[in-house]
């Protein structure tokens, strides 16, 4: 067992959720059909359309020629993207999943002897490695391979050798591409071949843990539980759409394969959801069954999302030729990587409820906001002094080097992270202010279903509504 749940009090702020959820029974408060019906079905509108709009956004470059990939901004916004996505894995996902596989409700041998989650999002980060680089070797040996022939009659057989087949995880198909490759080209087939598989497995770890948040939400039946998650996972949805969706755009799939990924990434959520209703009266989340599969799930997903972010998404763009060689296009990224980044805290922050079943995030919550914000005034700081640097705005300016700039920002960046970490230490060891505490004859009734087995803490709590 956890130290949250060996002392509660230890941390109030983080062991709010804990508290509540020491009950493996299903939840029974607080239900209200109709209006609870009315939230799902805006959740499944509003999802459906959010996920559809953000991962049809970078798609648009043909339309829109400020989303086009050789374009500057185009940068930016997948920066953003993989802030989003990097601060899900983080966040969102993996912080559910300790809560799942380290709840009370899960016997102490083996879940409790051992960190699973840390242990499957290790492993499956691995394995997104390995698939990764095995599936670009692959297809890179197979199509220059193909290539060959083309060189001798490329007007008979150019475009039929040329086409690169993508095996697609989520629809168990082919996608067809239409790019000829030929031994001159084949620095951009290569490239080609990298977006292709990029955008396929990162797919695949969004779709994973969308239908655990939709089932989730489906099962609900607690208004106060759903109704701050639909905007928050509208948002949600949204953003991570548009870090698809810029993958996909740069994939450069035929209109059958772009339509079937941005089908199956959209009608995933709201699909989960439609099941997780269907399932409600018999679904009981804190079940083990059900807290085992959704933890696996989720650390799982966690540790795609992660090495997505960090390897294919961040380090690709980050280190591309391009960026390394203008210092607008860096400072931008970077921004944008720290707004991105700081979207997913912020609508954990608004969807608190300290009672509620949505995630270790909520329960965060407040320590979180004041991090998130802390943080992005301090990187302002040195984002600002090197935009004066670069225009010139300062004395001696013009004389400083490409390389004392390097230094200079990763001088401030360092300070200024010191100084986040310690402002995070300082709110997270805070005393929390009276109206975040609960009453204090239920956190007595707490702490006793804590230290005592289920049917001795309800024994008990039968005794004490007989006596009053």
């Amino acid at each position: 067992m956890s130290p949250f749940h060996l002392n509660p009090f230890a941390f109030p702020e983080l062991s709010y959720s804990y508290i509540y959820k020491c009950t493996c029974s299903k939840e029974t408060q607080h239900h209200d059909n109709v209006k609870v019906l009315k939230f799902k079905l805006v959740a499944i509108s509003s999802i459906l359309i959010a996920s559809v709009l953000g991962v049809s956004l970078p798609m648009l470059g043909k339309k829109i020629p400020a989303l086009r990939p050789e374009n500057d901004i185009f940068f930016m916004i997948k920066a953003f993207a993989a802030g989003v996505i990097l601060a899900t894995g983080f966040i969102h996902v993996l912080p559910e999943a300790f809560e799942s596989l380290t709840n009370p409700c899960l016997s102490q041998t083996p879940w409790g002897n051992f960190p699973f989650t840390g242990f499957i999002a290790m492993l499956s980060a691995i394995g997104t490695m390995m698939i990764d680089t095995f599936a670009t070797s692959y297809y890179r040996r197979s199509h220059f391979t193909k290539a060959l022939p083309v060189k001798e009659d490329e007007e008979m057989h150019g475009v039929h050798e040329g086409h690169v087949h993508v095996h697609t995880h989520a629809t168990h198909g082919h996608a067809h591409g239409s790019g000829v490759i030929l031994p001159e080209d084949s620095a951009s087939s290569f490239e080609l071949i990298r977006h292709r598989v990029i955008s396929q497995v990162l797919e695949l770890g969004i779709v994973v843990h969308s239908v655990i948040i939709g089932i989730s939400l489906g099962a609900s039946q607690s208004p106060r539980t759903i109704k701050p998650l639909v905007a928050a996972l509208t948002f949600h949805q949204f953003f991570e759409g548009m870090g698809l969706g810029g993958c996909i755009s740069q994939a450069k799939f035929k209109f059958r394969a772009i339509a079937t990924m941005v089908l199956f990434f959209s009608l995933t959520t709201p699909i989960g959801i439609g099941v997780g209703m269907g399932k409600s009266n018999i679904y009981n989340e804190s079940s083990p069954t059900a807290l085992i599969v959704e933890g696996v799930f989720n650390s799982a997903s966690a540790g795609i999302l992660i090495y997505m972010a960090l390897v294919d998404l961040l380090a690709a763009d980050f280190m591309n030729p391009r960026m390394q060689g203008n210092l607008r296009i860096q400072l931008g990224a970077n921004i944008s990587l720290l707004l991105g980044s700081g979207c997913i805290p912020f609508l954990a922050a608004q969807s608190t409820d300290p009672i509620s079943s949505v995630g270790l995030e909520i329960a965060m919550a407040g320590v979180i906001q004041k991090f998130v914000t802390a943080s992005l005034f301090m990187w302002i700081t040195p984002v600002a002094i090197l935009y004066a640097f670069n225009n010139n705005l300062l004395p001696g300016a013009s004389d400083m080097s490409p390389y004392s700039l390097t230094l200079l920002s990763g001088f401030l960046a360092v300070i200024s992270v010191n100084i986040v970490i310690a402002f995070y230490i300082y709110m997270a060891m805070k005393e929390p202010s009276d109206k975040h505490k609960p009453d204090p004859a239920f956190l007595a009734e707490a702490k006793a279903s804590v230290s005592q087995p289920t049917g001795e803490a309800d024994s008990s709590s039968q005794s004490s509504k007989k006596e009053e």
